[in-house]
This record gives structure tokens, sequence and C-alpha cells, in this order.
């Protein structure tokens, strides 16, 4: 889910979309973060397609993906500094 940082921006701006083990995946200006089907429908009245992801960019995104399972309890269990911590930590260590 993206966060919306300027609603008139999102709705302005076309969206930049990749494919993305089989799925497709976008974000906009004006938003942080990939946004989700309902995001999509409401922000992306443009959509400009990439095609498939970078190896790059997917290690990266995979990378993260893996960190916040990793996570997840730390935020449940002691909050949000604890989480952030927390994917610092894991994203640092290669």
């Amino acid at each position: 889910m993206a966060i919306v940082l300027n609603e008139e921006i999102a709705k302005s701006s076309p969206c930049v979309c990749y494919n993305y083990d089989g799925n497709e995946i976008c974000w906009t200006a004006g938003c942080v973060g990939i946004l989700t089907d309902e995001q999509e429908k409401k922000y992306c009245k443009e959509k400009i397609s990439k095609g498939e992801i970078s190896p790059k960019l997917k290690q990266s995104m995979n990378r993260f993906a893996h960190a916040v399972e990793i996570c997840k309890d730390d935020y449940k269990k002691m909050g949000y500094d604890n989480y952030w911590q927390c994917l610092s930590e894991h994203l640092k260590a290669k």
C-alpha cells in the first residue's frame, strides 16, 4: 500500500508500471510505495508500462520483502522504532 503524500499530484501524474513475478506493480508521483489495486483504480488514469522489472530492482525488492517478513513480529511486539531498526539491520547484511 502506497502512502499518499499529495493526492492532487497522484491523480494528475501518470503511473509507472512494471511486471514483477507475473503481477503488474505501479507507482506514481505524489505517493511513496507500490499502489494497491484500489489505489491504481483511483490514481492511474494513465499507465506507462515499462515491461519486466530489472534484475537489480527485483533483487532489491526481494531483499526488502524478506526483511519485512523477518521483522514484522518486532513491530507487533515492540513497536515502530524497533521495526525500522530491524529492517535496517537486515538490509545492511548481505
